[in-house]
């Protein structure tokens, strides 16, 4: 039987660099069961496409237009017409390092049952410089769940296992190699060898960040649901990382929006007034699930004028029963009312000792009896409070 033929897949726009070193890297191997399928979307043709067809003809380099794709809808395409039952899939940027694909092989052929290999990879800067290992492991299905440890130019599956699996999403963008790898993962046996296979650009732009930020981890959040019906912590986290100058509170409506938590319990009404000044006597009521009650009440308070007072003291009470004291000495600070009640309506009365009163005791035409300024009221579950305290002591 003979060496197995090998298709590497680069999905192609008008809009990328160093597509010459990837098609370079490929087809410079040393492993001759090779072809190089570039589909390229782009509009008016990549230029160094045509470079790189004059350079090395067209026995191992084929290119077919698929004009106005996205990049997971070529590969797709790239997988109905590879002639190789092995398949790698590269971006440009990526690079096969000398004697990849000749290594990968072998292990593969010398491990039969594994649908997919993946190896080490290295991150290159603009320079083409190596700086660092990508944070590869040995194959860990649970491990895999909050994590995507296999670098894309480094992985290598056979075709007939990314067809059974459904090829690649193509409403996903950013992540649909996560997603494929998850899948296949689970139906067929993975392999790992730790000898470096490849270099994948790291773009640590404020535009790459941003993209990561607003569309990134939202298709981690979605593929994620779809795999495993439940999101990590560890990508909640990362969100919540992201979006640390939210307000608690707007950070866990952002997280609900994903799924990550269901909602639960909602503030029903408040004496917070419009300018967000609590009354020195304040009440919240709450509504919840009682299967799922609210486990901390959160407060951000401030007081401008607390100078005033050196201190403020809270005395906290929850339908009727003391729950707790508390002091503010900053200018800025946050109270936790743990709320003991399983029932379905819930009432928390806040006493601020120190009395406010703008009329008195600045002159003004505000004779409201003031606490302090509630910046942000949250009702937490307990999960949701043992996520925050997760994110707030770091994963």
């Amino acid at each position: 039987m003979g060496d197995p033929y090998l298709t590497v897949i680069v999905p192609v726009h008008e809009d990328v660099s160093e597509i010459a070193e990837t098609i370079d890297s490929i087809l410079t191997q040393d492993y001759p069961w090779i072809e190089l399928l570039a589909v390229d979307c782009s509009v008016h043709g990549n230029p160094d496409l045509l470079t790189a067809l004059d350079r090395y003809g067209g026995k191992r380099l084929r290119i077919v237009r698929e004009r106005g794709l996205t990049r997971t809808a070529a590969f797709n395409q790239g997988i109905s017409l590879a002639e190789g039952g092995l398949l790698g899939w590269l971006n440009p940027g990526d690079r096969y390092l000398p004697g990849a694909v000749r290594t990968a092989v072998q292990a593969l052929e010398a491990n039969r049952s594994w649908a997919m290999l993946y190896g080490g990879a290295c991150y290159r800067n603009e320079r083409g410089d190596l700086t660092a290992p990508y944070p590869t492991r040995p194959f860990d299905p649970d491990a895999l769940m909050e994590d995507c440890f296999l670098c894309q130019p480094a992985v290598f599956f056979h075709k007939e296992a990314a067809i059974a699996a459904g090829k690649a999403d193509e409403s996903l963008e950013l992540c649909a190699n996560y997603d494929l790898w998850i899948r296949i993962s689970k139906s067929f046996p993975v392999g790992y060898i730790q000898q470096c296979l490849a270099t994948t650009r790291l773009y640590d732009d404020e535009n790459a960040k941003r993209l990561w930020k607003e569309k990134g981890l939202s298709e981690v959040f979605r593929l994620s649901r779809k795999n495993y019906g439940t999101v990590a912590w560890k990508w909640a986290a990362e969100y919540a990382e992201c979006y640390k100058s939210n307000e608690v509170s707007r950070l866990f409506e952002q997280l609900k929006a994903h799924g990550i938590f269901k909602p639960s319990a909602i503030i029903l009404s408040s004496d917070r007034y419009p300018d967000n000044w609590l009354p020195y006597h304040a009440n919240i009521t709450l509504q919840m699930d009682p299967a799922d009650p609210v486990h901390v009440l959160r407060i951000k308070g401030s007081h401008d004028f607390l100078s005033r007072f050196k201190k403020l003291h809270f005395t906290a009470r929850v339908n009727g029963f003391q729950v707790g004291s508390y002091e503010a000495a900053g200018d800025s600070f946050v109270i936790e009312i743990p709320i003991r009640c399983s029932l379905v309506y819930c009432n928390v009365e806040l006493h601020t000792h120190e009395r406010f009163n703008p009329a008195e005791q600045l002159g003004t035409s505000d004779f409201r009896d003031l606490g302090f300024v509630a910046e942000d009221i949250t009702a937490l579950t307990a999960e949701e409070y043992r996520f925050y305290q997760t994110v707030q002591r770091g994963l």
